[in-house]
Parts: C-alpha cells; structure tokens; sequence
C-alpha cells in the first residue's frame, strides 16, 4: 500500500475507533489498601458500616456504594464530579459534608478523587492469578514467588534444529506441546532496525544497515549486536527503563513542586552505569546503600560520588513539602520509599501492610514496620517544617571545598568592611550634626511640653527665643510643629521623618539623638525609682522602645530611605567599591557539585501504626526482613546502623528468591513488550502467573552466574530464534492463542515517545548527541508548577532522557505517547492508539519543523527526484521505496505544488513545502513508528 493511503488508514482508524486504549498495570490495589481502606474504616465506619447505616448509605463495599443511599449513588466510578460521595468529602454544600466533625485533609481528598477516576476498583472483587492456589495468605508455601530458585533442565524438543539459544529450548517446548510452529524469522534489514531501535532508541543509519546486509559471516548478527552494546546511546535508552521503575523526575510534584535541580546526576549516573554493564547486584547496592558501602581498593573520589549519587533512588520521590504534620510527612516518605523499593526490586506490594496484615500476601503489619525503621533510620529530609528540605550530598573534592570556603571568607570580610564603613559614616555625620541641632533642639523642646499636657513653657514666641539664642525663627518654628505632630499622631520618630523636608532632616536625625540622651536619663532615674511599673504609667510609653531603637549608638543608625546620601562624597566611593567588590564575589563563588540523596539518621525500631495512624502506636518490632521471605541466613542488622546496607546485600544474595527474578522478567519485557510475568511490579498472588515458569527461573538463575551482567542477558536473548521471529501472523496459532502468551512470533510494537521524538530529530538532521548535564535553570528549590506550558522548557534538540521531566507539567508530547507518571513508579508502560497521537504527527510543531529541515536536506544534494524518495524511505523507514511507492509519491509531490496558494511565492519555496508535504506523510505512517 502506498504511503499516503497508510497515512489515511491510520488517521481514519484513530479517529473512529474508541480508543482501543490498555490501561497501563496501575497499583490499583496498593493504592486502595493505602489510600481508601484506612478511611473508609476509620471515619466514615462508624455512622455507614455492618452495624450503622446513616441516610441509608453503607460505604463498606464498592457495590454499596455504587448503590447509594436515601440520596442516590455515592459513587460513579470513573467520574469523580458525579460523585456524591466526593461532593460531600469537598464540603460544597452546607447542608452535606462528611465528616461532619471537619473536613478531611487535602490529600485525602484528592486520594478518593484519584480512586474515583481510577474506577473505585475494590481488591475484595480480585481473583488471585491463574497458576496459585488458594492458601492463606500467610502460607507461602504454594505460591510459585516464594520459592527458592532451582535452574531447570533444558527441555526436549521435536523440532531441535530449531533452538539457537536455550532460551529456544523452553519456548519451542511449549509451542510443541500446544501443536503450534514458530514464525519464519525476520529478514536481515528488519533484524537490523529492531535490534538497533531495541538497544539505543534510534534508526540505524542508512550506512549501516548496508553494511549489516552486505556481511556474510555467521556471526554478523552478534558483531552487530556488540557495537551497539558499546554505543554510548545504549545506556540513555535502557537507563530510560529504570528511570520509569524508579520514578524519575526533575521537580518535587504534588504540594510544592519544587525543581531538583540536581536529581538529574542520579539520571546521568544510571545512563553510566548501563554503558559500564555494572552489575546488577552493586547497581542495586548502591541506589539503597551507597554512602554505607565499604570503600573498594584504590577508591577515587569520582568512585565516592558514584556511590553517594547512586542513593538519589530514595530521594526522587513525591513529597508534601508544605505538611504541617511532621511526623506525618516523615512517615509517608518512609512509606513512599519502602513501597517503591518492593516493588521495583522484588516485585511485592509491601505498603499495602501499612495499615493491616496484606489481604492476599504473606506479609502483615509487623513485616512492614520491621522494614519500615530502616528508612525511618535513615535520614532523607534536612527537616521536616513547612516548606521541608531535602538532604544533599556534597560532590567535591577536599580542594574544591577548601577554595569555596576560602572564597566565603573573603566575602564575608568584605561585607565586614561595609559594615565598618558605614558605621563610620554614620558616626562621623552624627558628630558633625550634633551641636548645630542641638541648640534647636533645646529651644523647640521648650514649647512642647515634656509630661504630655498641652500647657506651654512661658515664653513670649519663637521668634524672641530665636533671636535670644541666635537661630533661625522659621527654622524653629519649624521644629516646634515637628514635636507637636509627634506628640499628637503618637507615631514614631519615623513619622515625623517622613514629614519633613529635604532641609530638615538631616538636622532631625542627630537632633533626635540628642532627645534621647535626656530621655535615658529619665528612664533611668524612673528605673531607680519605681521600676517598670512606675514608668508604664507614663503618658509615653514609647519612651523604652526609642531609646532601643535610635540612642544605642553600637548598632546602625536608622535612617530613612537612602543613608548613604548623608555620607561624605569619599566615603560614598569607598563604600561603593566594596559593594562592587562583594558582587563580583558573590557572582564568581565556585559552585560545588550536590547530588540528591540520604544518609544514615537517627536510628530506632518502629512500633505498629494502628490502621497506620503514629497516634495508634501497638508493639515495638526490631528493624528485619520480611519472615516468609528472610529465611535463616539473613544478615543481621546492627543496633549502630539503619539497616540499609544489610538490606541492600540480602536483597542481591544468589538465594533471594525474588530480586533476580523480577529483574530477568523486566529485561525480557523490555525486549519484548511483554514480561514473561504480565505484572512486572507485582509478583504476588494478584499478580499474573509467568507463561514459562521454567524459563523465568533459568534466566534468574543464568542472570546470576554471568555476574549479574545485564548485557550478558541482552546477548542471550537477542541472539535466540525467539526473538529472531517475524511478526507473521498465523490463524491457527492465533486460535490457539490469541494473545501470544506462548510466544509463536515477535509482536509488533509501537515506538516509544522518546524514540518517535528523537527519530522525528534524527530525519531533521538536528538531534544533538551531547551527554549528561541539566537542562532546567540552575535556581535550587525554584518553583516549576505550570512550567509544562511554556515551550522553552523543552525547546531543545538533546535526546529526550535529558529534557526536564517535571511532575504535574509533563512535556505534552512525551503525555500524548503513553509517557510514564513520574510521580509513581511504574515497570510498564500502555500503549495507547488515539486521535490526538495523528494529529500530532501529521501537525505538531516539531514534525512542522524537522520535516521541512528533512526536505531542505534531501533537495540539497543535487540527486534526481527518484533517488530522494529511495533516501527519503531509508531514513524513515530503513528500507527503499517500492518502484510503485516512487511512482506514486512523485506525482504527489507534483500535485502538492500545484495546489499550493498563490501567495506561497518561488519556485523554490513552493518546491520544499510540496516536498516537507511528503516528509510528513512519512513520519505519520506506521511504517515510521512501528517496529516489526
């Protein structure tokens, strides 16, 4: 089918279809057991449980509340604004609000909201996965999770040509015995863009798919398959896969969503560390425990930082920095970072006991504490008030932080010297101000009277005193209505300030200063006297406040507005040296790396949270590992430390029965589309059973031996017939079984968003392949909230793992394709087909732009039309175009420039929108952005 008609397949489908759209694996369960259960019992059990149903409503099962009560339904699942159950949580009416005793905090209620949207699911109406039994759940003993790892033996098979890997063997086994035959394999040129988008994220070039088809030698494959393991472009896509697990982000999200700024050396460091091939085991160690690590032989610093960096896996998360419970919000970090870590590593729902004994896993209340006083020893946070702060660990050497103190010093000193120049500038103008006021001073004090009445001093007027004394009259009449309006406005010195003019105040400064030196005298013989109850009878009882404020001649001498005009003009100059001279220091000062991350706190055991409430203490539990899990030769924890590191290393001891297995599925997923366990982060018994458990297990176990070595795995399955198979499709197998959980041929998968961006900047010519670094302004702790709509937060051309990710303002490109919530973690990603998705790829600003830079290129080298289109579908599509497809598109291009307005004016313009009009008929095609 020609190009264009494809594209009109495509558009037509999405725009009719309903969406077709699979929900991602949401931890729908956890978060009910998390978020909803606890309140349902706790608040709202009394008055709408078994035993009390008020306005008929029971809130103790989803189909009661879907139900409803005297008022109708309390909820509409998937539509929170129909909702009564919300409207009355929200208090939006007077007459209905629950609880009626207060309303519910904010998240809370943005937890039931969620719940709603998510559909109200209710774990109750869960069945446990195909392949479980129905034992207690504190019985581990028939779940296949639990069990320890045992390598299987190959099976035999029929077909034993067939296997090129004995990953083959176990598949093949299973087809065998379903009577189901493998597809043909995939040709050469779809190997070579499969493997190459599956292992970097990026088209193969042109170049290099003619050399792969061109090498005859048996091993083409796996040379090829080595070079792109080695490619720096391999750790940015799969450090992506763990960025999703772990739930990497650039700012804080919910509450204050303020900017990591410097989360992104913990991105840079997981993109290293797949490039290095670390294994998995250290990987994980360090992400738990690398400040704990013993420092290896011949550690450099570099090596120090790594390890620190590494430790940003439990500060990443979302917190509510603006919580006034304290206690609270270290307790939901702990939870937070104890639910990703089981479920990113072991692939369990360990939160789900925060509140109770786990509904379906062997796992209760006490398990959950026990783990949880490692984290709540292990200190995340600065401190825990509004807004809270996290810790950040210090990248520099003993040198560099030498320098930077050196260069404090030197600031601090020259804000010293201000400090002392303006001092003297002050002193210096008071001295020379003080005997030209005072005589003032002491004449117009004369007419305002000192005890507050409003007699006068007998004298015959200002002018006989101004002449008696030699001043000025006018001046002194002056300063008389100045004292009145202070004694009658009962305002400050300052008041008065602001009432004169240019002339008089600076003569009010110092005169003042010498009121005051009469007024310490009576405060201190009152003092003498009477004490302060004597002297808060006085009519003034500003009097102690004043003479605090202006007579102490240590501090500065407040002046209003701008003092440094009462300065000498040398005086001036030096100090604004000085200001200049702390600026350009300040600017300059050596900035020292910083990396997110934790350290060992306060170490303590935790007692049960009743229903998961610190109000509702029950025993003490020693910090430990989960029983059913733990066994007999767990490492102890020592009374002196969090317990991290011990966690860490029987997490990654080669008989955890969990951590290899959950890893080896998520490899398998990320070269598949789907894991061998469909539920990535949920082994448990709501999770799915694996479709090959043998298989699981041989690879856990193969992980293990080949040093945790994650490429090793690549190797093992990239170059197996499993994966070499073909997308062909086959009616009988497809009977059998439809969604291919056995694995008859290779499904066929959309592009990732940042895989569909980075290719569309890859045809345009301007992806830019530098590495590492942070994209967002360096302004620690800035607030992002709303930056999602400002295109210059995004408007470069680095590949897509380096642009800002920024919860509750996601780049509105990588929302369109299916990118994961950072806010959770999330071991598998939906993939959605809707109509938005077409119109972006047909209109979209960045498909405008990079198809019309694709166009100017390929009208740039002077070729025939005909070999444009055969580059043109190499570059998109890693093959040429069909004689027909040629043929076809050539006449397009004609019409296309034809029907172009008359205002698009040039031959050569009209020439490259007609061609920039083919470029995007190109990238919106499936061809572009599916793999086969």
């Amino acid at each position: 089918m020609c190009t264009r008609l494809r594209v009109l397949s495509y558009l037509l489908f999405v725009m009719v279809s309903t969406a077709s759209i699979r929900a991602a694996d949401l931890p729908s369960t956890a978060f009910f057991e998390k978020k909803i259960r606890p309140v349902l019992v706790s608040v709202c059990g009394e008055c709408h449980g078994a035993n009390k149903q008020r306005g008929g409503l029971r809130l103790d099962s989803r189909a009661a509340m879907v139900k409803g009560g005297d008022r109708g339904a309390a909820v509409t699942p998937g539509r929170p604004g129909a909702s009564l159950l919300l409207h009355a949580l929200r208090y939006e009416d007077a007459e209905l609000h629950m609880p009626p005793k207060g309303k519910l905090a904010t998240d809370v209620v943005g937890a039931f909201t969620q719940w709603i949207r998510m559909g109200a699911p209710w774990p109750e109406t869960a069945q446990p996965s195909p392949g479980t039994t129905d034992a207690k759940p504190n019985d581990a003993s028939n779940h296949w999770a639990y069990q320890p790892i045992r390598k299987p033996s190959l099976p035999a098979v029929r077909n034993a040509s067939w296997p090129q890997s004995p990953i083959d063997d176990f598949v093949l086994a299973r087809l065998e015995a379903a009577e189901i035959a493998p597809a043909v394999p995939a040709d050469k040129r779809t190997l070579i863009r499969r493997i190459t988008f599956d292992l970097t994220g990026l088209p193969p070039t042109p170049a290099a798919i003619a050399a792969f088809l061109a090498d005859p030698r048996e091993d083409a494959l796996a040379r090829l398959v080595d070079d792109l393991l080695e490619s720096p472009r391999y750790g940015e896509r799969w450090g992506r896969h763990w960025l999703d697990v772990v739930r990497y982000a650039d700012s804080n999200g919910l509450d204050e969503n303020l900017a990591y700024v410097n989360a992104f050396r913990f991105r840079d460091y997981v993109i290293d560390s797949f490039n290095d091939d670390k294994p998995y085991d250290r990987f994980v160690q360090e992400q738990l425990a690398g400040d704990l690590l013993p420092p290896g032989p011949n550690e450099t610093e570099p090596q120090l930082y790594e390890r620190l960096t590494g430790t940003g896996f439990l500060s990443l998360g979302t917190k509510m920095l603006a919580c006034d419970d304290g206690r609270k919000m270290e307790m939901d970090i702990v939870d937070e970072q104890l639910d990703t870590t089981s479920r990113a590593i072991m692939g369990i729902t360990m939160g789900c006991a925060r509140c109770h004994d786990h509904k379906f896993d062997p796992f209760d209340s006490e398990d959950y504490y026990a783990l949880a006083g490692i984290f709540k020893s292990t200190r995340t946070m600065e401190n825990f008030k509004v807004v809270a702060e996290w810790h950040e660990h210090t990248l520099a050497t003993e040198a560099e932080q030498a320098q930077a103190k050196e260069h404090d010093r030197r600031i601090q000193k020259t804000d010293k010297a201000i400090k002392a120049r303006e001092r003297s500038a002050r002193d210096a103008f008071l001295a020379a101000e003080r005997g030209k006021a005072g005589a003032y001073l002491r004449a117009a004090s004369a007419f305002v009277s000192s005890d507050g009445s409003d007699a006068l001093v007998t004298e015959n007027n200002a002018v006989k005193v101004a002449e008696t004394r030699g001043l000025d009259a006018e001046f002194l009449e002056q300063w008389i209505a100045h004292l009145e309006k202070a004694k009658d406005a009962g305002d400050s010195i300052w008041a008065v300030w602001a009432l004169s003019d240019e002339t008089a105040r600076e003569a009010l400064a110092d005169t003042y200063a010498a009121l005051f030196v009469r007024a310490d005298k009576a405060w201190k013989k009152l003092q003498s006297e009477g004490g302060d109850k004597k002297v808060k009878k006085l009519p003034d009882a500003r009097l102690e406040a004043f003479r605090a404020v202006l007579y102490d001649q240590r501090g500065p001498f407040r002046l209003s507005g701008k003092s440094d005009r009462f300065y000498s003009t040398d005086q001036r100059e030096a100090i604004k040296r000085l200001k200049t001279e702390k600026k350009t220091l300040e600017e300059t000062r050596p900035q020292l790396a910083r990396a997110m991350g934790v350290r060992d706190g306060k170490i303590e055991n935790l007692r049960v949270h009743i229903r998961g409430n610190y109000l509702t203490l029950g025993d003490e539990v020693p910090r430990r590992f989960p029983r059913i899990l733990s066994g007999p030769n767990a490492e102890r924890i020592k009374d002196s430390t969090s317990g991290r590191l011990a966690l860490a290393r029987w997490l990654t001891s080669t008989d955890h029965p969990l951590t290899a297995r959950v890893m080896a599925n998520r490899i398998w997923q990320w070269h598949f589309g789907q894991g061998l366990v469909r539920t990535p982060d949920n082994f448990g018994r709501l999770g799915e059973a694996p479709s090959h458990p043998r298989l699981l297990d041989w690879l856990a176990v193969r992980f293990v031996e080949a040093g945790w070595s994650i490429k090793a795995m690549h190797r093992l399955i990239l170059l197996s017939a499993t994966y070499g198979m073909s997308t062909t499709y086959n009616a009988a197998a497809y009977a059998k079984d439809p969604e291919n959980r056995l694995g008859w041929r290779f499904d066929r998968r959309r592009l990732a968003a940042e895989e569909i961006r980075d290719s569309i900047l890859v045809l345009g010519g301007d992806l830019d392949l530098t590495m590492h670094g942070q994209l967002l302004p360096d302004r620690h702790r800035a607030y992002v909230t709303g930056t999602g709509s400002k295109e210059s937060t995004y408007d470069f051309n680095r590949r897509t793992v380096y642009l800002p990710v920024l919860r509750s303002a996601v780049y509105p490109v990588l929302q369109a394709f299916d990118f994961a919530d950072p806010s959770v973690m999330a071991g598998k990603r939906a993939s959605t087909t809707v109509a938005p998705q077409a119109l972006f790829m047909i209109n979209g600003k960045i498909v405008l732009r990079e198809s019309r830079r694709m166009a100017e290129r390929l009208l740039a080298d002077g070729s025939r039309d005909a070999v444009r289109i055969e580059r043109a579908y190499l570059d998109a599509f890693g093959r040429p175009a069909l004689p027909a497809e040629t043929e076809r598109d050539l006449a397009f291009i004609k019409r296309y420039a034809a029907a172009l307005p008359d205002d698009v004016e040039g031959e050569s313009e009209r020439r490259i929108r007609a061609w920039q009009g083919l470029c995007r008929v190109l990238i919106a095609s499936n061809e572009f952005i599916y793999i086969e």
